[in-house]
């Protein structure tokens, strides 16, 4: 099951806001988190973590970047890969798909409708690659190859297949020591199967009734110090020696290839999106749970509108002195009470506190506890 949870960044007591100008992004850092898959289905188990703090692409501007989103220590050694997975998926392969990225519509789907997001999973292939071919790469000899596609869907339904710069791999040697690769040290697992995701949308035509953005997407292994070959080889830092010139994390994103390809969206809508991290089962039926952990997730955006499950009040959210939004304020509301009462209680009371300060007006105050009034909270 999909579910949308509120998650906060740091909390403190300070009301006093801070404010950047209209255009300038905003950087937020979210905790991070684990989900482990909720059923053993294929393509099923579905769980996932939506952010509860909005961002507007569009208010950047054409041309300018509106938002760029990271994930950090995205872990995902536990995941039980087996097989080969070919296309179509056959009953021995096993393992776990993970997205991250951000969707348009509050209500978030798995297929995405109106989003694009990072997708990793483990995809031994065959061979085809030079960095490779000399490698057994079955799971079962202890390689996994990592496969990253970025998919997108449109306003129309029409779903977006990941060809050309989206496709990168890596492939190391995940179980240590491992007979099949003597030579390649005595690193922790999670060293070969933990990344960071990065994501970067740009609007391109935020008037005509088919909105375009262009997106481009990133990844590197999270002890990564290069890449090559146009694919996400690296030398990690564990087991190989770095050359110098690519030490330097920033030179180890490794993009679409060519180097530099994007992907244009059209028939879009990133007005209002949000955050999100999800993990789901492979196409076939599985023998145990999967887990994945990440360390944190960052956004650099513009700031959306207040959406408390749904309802939007139409206030823009703001960043507070110690660095929490309005919107991550409310999610504490919602995490902590046991009823609704205490949830509509602890929004009256910090749009009080909000509007006392100056933060916000009496009309604010009253959409954003409309709203609190309306929702189905707890859920």
């Amino acid at each position: 099951m999909y579910k949308k949870i509120f998650v906060c960044v740091l909390l403190s007591a300070s009301l006093a806001i801070a404010t950047p100008s209209a255009t300038q992004l905003t950087k937020i850092e979210f905790s991070g988190g684990c989900l482990t898959t909720s059923n053993l289905n294929a393509w099923s188990g579905v769980n996932g973590v939506t952010y509860s703090t909005s961002f507007n692409v569009d208010t950047a501007g054409v041309g300018n970047v509106g938002l760029r989103m990271y994930v950090y220590g995205l872990d995902m050694s536990t995941i039980n890969y087996e097989g080969d997975w070919g296309w179509p998926p056959d009953p021995g392969d096993l393992g776990a798909i993970v997205a991250a990225g951000v969707a348009g519509d509050p209500t978030i789907r798995f297929d995405m409708a109106n989003g694009c997001w990072n997708q990793l999973h483990s995809s031994p292939g065959s061979n085809a690659g030079s960095w490779d071919g000399f490698r057994p790469v079955d799971h079962d000899n202890g390689y996994r190859k990592w496969f990253r596609q970025v998919w997108s869907s449109d306003m129309l339904g029409n779903k977006i297949h990941p060809d050309g710069p989206s496709h990168m791999y890596n492939v190391e040697s995940y179980v240590v020591p491992n007979a099949n690769h003597p030579s390649g040290g005595t690193g922790n697992p999670s060293n070969y199967c933990t990344f960071d995701l990065k994501i970067e949308i740009t609007p391109l035509d935020t008037t005509s009734g088919s909105k375009q953005y262009k997106m481009e997407t990133w990844s590197r292994m999270n002890r990564a110090a290069s890449n090559d070959e146009g694919c996400n080889w690296k030398w990690n830092t564990a087991i190989e020696p770095v050359p110098p010139q690519k030490a330097n994390p920033e030179n180890a994103w490794a993009g679409g290839w060519p180097p530099g390809s994007y992907r244009e969206l059209t028939h879009n809508d990133f007005a209002t999106v949000f955050p999100f991290v999800n993990i789901a089962n492979w196409g076939t039926q599985q023998t145990q749970y999967h887990t994945i952990c990440w360390d944190s997730l960052v956004v650099e955006g513009i700031l959306g509108p207040i959406i408390i499950a749904g309802c939007n009040t139409g206030v823009t959210d703001k960043v507070l002195e110690d660095g929490t939004t309005i919107s991550g304020r409310i999610a504490e509301c919602a995490d902590d009470a046991k009823n609704h009462g205490q949830f509509v209680n602890c929004v009256s009371h910090l749009t009080n506190e909000l509007k006392k300060a100056g933060i916000i007006t009496g009309k604010e105050k009253g959409a954003i506890n409309s709203c609190a009034a309306q929702a189905s909270i707890p859920y």
